[in-house]
């Protein structure tokens, strides 16, 4: 069933989002090129209400609503308010790591917990690095959709070749050895997904935020965290999950025996899944839920 999409706006500014299921009510802060018609991490969330925004410059939501992070938490408050919200848990996928770190930091008392999914908390393809200025052609606003555009093409007449072109930036592995780990389904997820991607102006705002460090603020949380990451991340290094453990030494920290970034595909879903939804059950036991 396709996810209806809607505007909250004050003004002429907007941000876009998507409310599906009953039940208590979890925040998804999506990753890079996507918006809030994506399931791909959210399948797993049957029986909790799932609030997924478009984060700034993706799908219809406002460029301008990003330009500060204070700025996004205080908008991803005002969709709570609106929505008749009030605490919620956070699921902050990759590059929106940092909004769900900022969120938890400057609202705390909407925030009952934090879970960083492979995620960016620290910076992450800098400046120098030949990753950040071929993004910075390929992802521009006047370029991004014939990008993608291509990358659908592709998918569509020759998948194998994309998809082996497209692994080593999900994953650490030779081509040698992952063409026999990653299983046929599991291709056509990733190609699906591919087929779904957009940049528009998100990506290269999520680059600006990405070129700091956020664990500082991270150590300042007072709710609880989940680090979800494989060691085999080709995007998101295994790295900011070690940074991020020292920022919160109390964290549970889980290492997804995944062959990759997308902790959402294949048999590291479920692992995935069942990791999150054992830490939501801990917390509504907790709370008498």
């Amino acid at each position: 069933m396709k996810r209806e999409q809607v505007l909250f706006c004050e003004g002429e500014t907007c941000m876009e989002y998507t409310v599906e299921g009953s039940g208590p009510p979890v925040l998804v802060l999506h990753g890079g090129h996507s918006d809030c018609r994506e399931r791909l991490g959210t399948e797993a969330l049957t029986g909790r209400q799932v609030i997924l925004p478009s984060r700034p410059g993706y799908g219809n939501t406002n460029v301008d609503i990003g330009r500060w992070m204070d700025e996004t938490a205080d908008w991803y408050e005002k969709l709570l308010d609106h929505l008749g919200i009030g605490v919620v848990d956070v699921v902050a996928m990759s590059a929106g790591g940092p909004s769900g770190i900022h969120f938890a930091a400057r609202k705390p008392e909407r925030v009952r917990s934090l879970t960083l999914q492979a995620a960016v908390v620290m910076p992450w393809l800098t400046r120098e690095d030949p990753l950040y200025k071929g993004a910075q052609v390929m992802f521009r606003s006047r370029v991004e959709r014939v990008t993608w555009g291509m990358i659908r093409f592709g998918s569509r007449t020759v998948p194998e070749r994309l998809f082996q072109q497209m692994a080593s930036s999900f994953s650490l592995l030779p081509w040698s050895e992952l063409q026999h780990r990653v299983t046929p389904w599991e291709k056509n997820d990733v190609l699906q997904l591919l087929t779904r991607q957009r940049s528009r102006r998100g990506f290269l705002l999520d680059l600006h935020h990405t070129q700091k460090d956020h664990t500082k603020k991270l150590s300042t949380l007072t709710c609880p965290v989940l680090i979800q990451h494989s060691r085999l991340d080709g995007s998101v290094p295994f790295t900011h999950a070690e940074a991020a453990v020292r920022a919160r030494p109390d964290a549970r920290m889980q290492v997804i025996d995944g062959w990759g970034h997308l902790i959402w595909c294949g048999p590291a879903a479920a692992e995935t899944a069942a990791g999150l939804w054992t830490f939501l059950d801990e917390l509504d036991h907790e709370r008498g839920m």
